[in-house]
């Protein structure tokens, strides 16, 4: 087996990387565009119903006035 120069073998191993890289970026399926669901704005009240029995505290109090 003849002996290869170690310059040759790093201009071979970029080559073979370069290609790999070229193939994997072009060659890879298309990403799908994300499908949005949406619905007309209308006018309503919000309802949260809640199926628990115990207390409620809130996360964060805030003082109003002066």
């Amino acid at each position: 087996m003849p002996k290869i120069k170690p310059i040759k073998l790093v201009i071979i191993i970029l080559c073979i990387a370069v290609i790999a890289v070229l193939a994997w970026k072009f060659l890879k399926p298309k990403e799908q565009q994300p499908q949005y669901i949406t619905a007309e704005v209308t006018r309503g009240d919000i309802e949260n119903n809640v199926l628990a029995t115990g207390t409620l505290d809130a996360t964060k109090l805030i003082s109003v006035g002066a």
